[in-house]
């Protein structure tokens, strides 16, 4: 059971042990619902992971972490070429 005092991630780990017994209990002509909330609680999940990952490059994490050591130039997009026009592509057309 949660508990107020776990904090949120812990909580939402917890919950997430408990879901594949609980679907695997559910209707199959009723996932559709299940299906369009997990795919909400996956998109505020990438919401905030995103906000978060923000702050913490804003923060300078990354650099303090050596993160960005392992590549040089990963830092700035002078290294980085655009995509060829489609017409340029090496994939056929059809």
């Amino acid at each position: 059971m949660c508990r107020s005092s776990e904090r949120p991630l812990d909580r939402v780990m917890s919950g997430l042990q408990d879901l594949p017994g609980w679907l695997a209990e559910q209707p199959a002509d009723q996932l559709g619902e299940i299906i369009i909330k997990a795919r909400e609680i996956i998109d505020r999940t990438e919401a905030m992971a995103a906000e978060a990952t923000g702050r913490f490059e804003k923060a300078g994490g990354y650099k303090a972490d050596g993160f960005t050591a392992w590549s040089p130039g990963y830092e700035s997009t002078e290294n980085f070429r655009e995509a060829p026009p489609p017409s340029e592509s090496r994939w056929p057309t059809s």
